[in-house]
């Protein structure tokens, strides 16, 4: 929790960033969230009734939709991106800052090096800030590679206890297959921010 307090803090010179990052988030919700009820629609009244017409006001909704979520997905992931590289990952850049220091020391520095025999130390020295720079690497992969397997478990279970349960519900007649497709789609959308929010804890 600290993290992301400090996170929100350094973005707060990023306003203009931020806002556009937020309007095009809070539009891909809205629109993610409308799509499994047009589907439960489109189930439900065109498909059962054999709607040809309510079908083919869909079908150009959905490309609408997907047109329209393309544009938003592309400002959220270029102004995210662009906030990324000035604000993710410091320590490993820290890191990496600390070796390339110890390099450029060592390499400006050779003659000296060689003149005092020092040149053990500086090896163990750039070893040892190396380790240290693959270790906070591997720490961040570890953190991904525990993470995401949970995560997918836990969408899969949810599924399955869904269509279980939802599966006899339409059987017995008092659950409709639209909504049934519909709250499988609104579980399988929480996946990604899910996994998110995993990997955010674990930073």
């Amino acid at each position: 929790m600290k993290i992301l307090l400090r996170l929100l803090a350094y973005l707060n010179r990023y306003k203009k960033q931020m806002l556009i990052t937020y309007v095009c988030l809070f539009g891909i919700i809205g629109l993610n969230l409308y799509v499994p009820q047009l589907i439960r629609q489109v189930i439900d009244q065109g498909v059962s009734h054999g709607d040809r017409g309510f079908l083919v006001n869909a079908g150009v909704l959905v490309v609408g939709i997907a047109l329209l979520r393309g544009v938003l997905g592309f400002g959220r992931m270029y102004t995210t991106e662009w906030l990324a590289q000035r604000v993710l990952s410091k320590r490993v850049q820290d890191q990496m800052g600390k070796l390339s220091t110890t390099l450029q020391e060592n390499l400006t520095g050779a003659r000296v090096v060689k003149a005092f025999s020092r040149e053990k130390y500086e090896i163990e020295k750039f070893s040892s800030e190396n380790m240290d720079y693959l270790g906070k690497r591997l720490a961040v992969v570890q953190s991904w590679a525990g993470t995401f397997p949970f995560m997918n478990f836990i969408i899969a279970l949810s599924t399955g206890i869904l269509l279980w349960f939802g599966g006899l519900d339409v059987i017995h007649g008092s659950l409709s297959v639209g909504t049934l497709v519909a709250f499988n789609s609104y579980i399988l959308m929480l996946a990604f921010p899910v996994q998110r929010l995993g990997f955010v804890v674990n930073m």
